[in-house]
This record gives structure tokens, C-alpha cells and sequence, in this order.
């Protein structure tokens, strides 16, 4: 055992076990970087107190049916707890039935390792080859989904080639538009401030400096939420 705090190395005492307390960790740090964050508790507890807003979610699902907008970003942003949580809760839940068909990846910003933008891609990928979206019969790509790189700027860059050159709308999918939804991007921004959501908009190289912009097809819908004053789109 190595004491950060006296600088020595100290022997264990047989009868302490630190995998009690180093094995939580571990989970925690593995989980933030290759596992589906379930959050279907948090959304039907949103739709459980969601009423109204007929006139804004309408406008946000005729959006997102839309592909030849310009603009495929929108920020919901507001004071705390003013729904913003569950607008985006009852758009992802609408987004499922017949009348749409367009797939949804989303997360949704919370304490712990999820609250993290590096951790979120791996969800976001993840959750796309669940939903058996991503065109993986290209070897090299699906090594890549299966054993996800490590490196932040190296993630980023493969989610990218993924939106750009391997998402396979399904048949039913007539708009051919895919919606990402992060929720709580302020969460995320006091916790790990080092991140931030333009990172997943750079072109970067294979030393991770910034080398120019990427812009996704206008098929990709992002919606970010936050409260008010954190961001600036």
C-alpha cells in the first residue's frame, strides 16, 4: 500500500481487505467508459408531471421531421427546474411511436462517472449499435465499436465517422434524421470543466490538436439542454 499521505510504502495488515473499497472505484471508473446508462426511471418519472407545452413540443417534432433547415442545433435552457428535463423526456418518448420512427440517442447529465462528456460518447455509440443503427459490416469500423478507444479526441472521432459515414436509417425512418439529446450539459460543465460540448464539433489530429470545425449532416438533430447563462450557441 503506498501512503500518499506520509510518502512511504507501508506493509498491508493481513486482516484488512482493500478490495471492499478499490473494487466500487474500478466499477465506477470502467462503467463511465463502456456501459449503457439506463435512465428509463428518470424518464417516466418526467412524463409522470410533464403536461402542456403542447405548441413548443410540437415545434421541436416538426423540427426534427425537417432536414432541410440550416440550423440542426437547438439549446433548451432556462432557470433550474423549469422542465427542461422533461420537454426533452416526452420528445424522446414521442420520437418512438409509428408516427415518427426516428431513432434517439440520449443522455441524460447526473452525478457520478456519467457526468462526464468523454464518458457520454461511449454511451452514445453504444446505445446506436444497441439500436442497430450503425452500418458496422466494414471490419475495421466494427473493431473499432467493439474495442472503443480510450483517448477523448480519439472517441470523438470515431463518433463523428460513425454520424457521418456508417448511420443506416431504417426503412420506417422516412425523414432519415437520427436526434441526440444531451440533458443537464451545465452538470456536466461544473464537474469536469476541462470538457467542454465544442470539443465533439472540432476536427482534431492524430496528436489531439484542433485542426479545424466539424459540421454534422443536417440528418443530425442535436438537442442540448442547460440552465440559462452557461453556454452561448
Amino acid at each position: 500500500l503506498i501512503s500518499t499521505y506520509y510518502g512511504d510504502v507501508q506493509e498491508q495488515d493481513v486482516s484488512m481487505h482493500y478490495d471492499s473499497l478499490f473494487n466500487p472505484m474500478i466499477k465506477a471508473l470502467k462503467g463511465g467508459a463502456g456501459k449503457i446508462f439506463y435512465h428509463d426511471d428518470k424518464i417516466d418519472y418526467y412524463l409522470e408531471c410533464f403536461v402542456g407545452r403542447e405548441n413548443e413540443t410540437k415545434m421541436i417534432l416538426d423540427w426534427i421531421e425537417n432536414s432541410d433547415q440550416e440550423e440542426n442545433i437547438l439549446p433548451v435552457f432556462s432557470k433550474a427546474g423549469m422542465g427542461k428535463g422533461a420537454l426533452v423526456s416526452y420528445i424522446i418518448e414521442k420520437l418512438s411511436d409509428s408516427d415518427y420512427n426516428i431513432p434517439v440517442l440520449y443522455h441524460f447529465c447526473s452525478s457520478g462517472m456519467p457526468n462526464n462528456l468523454h464518458a457520454i460518447l461511449y454511451h452514445l455509440i453504444l446505445q446506436g449499435k444497441k439500436l442497430q443503427i450503425w452500418d458496422l459490416e466494414d471490419d475495421e469500423i466494427n473493431q473499432k465499436v467493439r474495442r472503443l478507444p480510450v483517448k477523448y479526441h480519439d472517441i470523438i472521432l470515431l463518433f463523428q465517422n460513425l454520424l457521418d459515414n456508417y448511420f443506416k436509417p431504417t426503412r420506417k425512418n422516412l425523414s432519415e434524421n437520427l436526434v441526440i439529446v444531451i440533458d443537464g450539459l451545465d452538470e456536466a460543465s461544473v464537474a469536469f470543466p476541462d470538457l467542454h460540448i465544442k470539443d465533439y464539433f472540432r476536427k482534431n489530429d492524430e496528436n489531439g490538436d484542433s485542426i479545424g470545425e466539424w459540421t454534422s449532416g443536417l440528418n443530425i438533430k442535436w438537442i442540448f439542454t442547460f440552465r440559462e447563462g452557461f453556454y452561448n450557441f
